[in-house]
């Protein structure tokens, strides 16, 4: 398994169970968990701020919380949505970083009556920088990607 080969170049040996559809980890590292802990509160699944990798961690974000499409106007969108305004509005300062213009909407109400919000970026320009300097490792949101690249040029 490949997560095992990860844990074992940082030294740790976890103890791994599958249940169903789910992988159970277990690891004994105090290391791991101090790091742990500077991003994530226990018992609380949001997160408090975005890792030193924040572009692999943008793409990642992007491949499960985010879409694109083109607008009425054949104008790309990219759009990720999640119930933590703070992180969204830290994204978008690191996509200024790098000449990508971003905003945060919301909060919108969802069925379920929680709230959400999104970080959006529109515009061929900031998609074609998205693309390469972020990009998407799911491959259907890297297709999606290339045909909105393509359908503006």
């Amino acid at each position: 398994m490949q997560i095992t080969k990860y844990f074992q170049q940082l030294g740790v040996n976890p103890k791994i169970r599958k249940i169903n559809n789910e992988i159970w980890i277990r690891i004994w590292n105090k290391f791991l968990w101090t790091d742990f802990l500077e991003f994530f509160s226990p018992g609380n699944k949001k997160l408090k701020k975005i890792p030193k990798d924040w572009k692999g961690f943008l793409r990642g974000f992007f491949d499960t919380d985010g879409s694109i499409h083109l607008d009425k106007k054949k104008y790309p969108v990219i759009s990720i949505r999640n119930n933590n305004e703070k992180i969204l509005m830290e994204m978008k300062r690191k996509l200024e970083f790098i000449q990508i213009n971003a905003y945060v909407y919301g909060p919108e109400i969802t069925e379920f009556g929680g709230k959400v919000y999104k970080l959006r970026i529109n515009g061929s320009k900031n998609c074609i920088k998205w693309m390469t300097e972020i990009g998407s490792s799911n491959p259907r949101k890297n297709d999606l990607l290339m045909s909105c690249v393509k359908a503006i040029q």
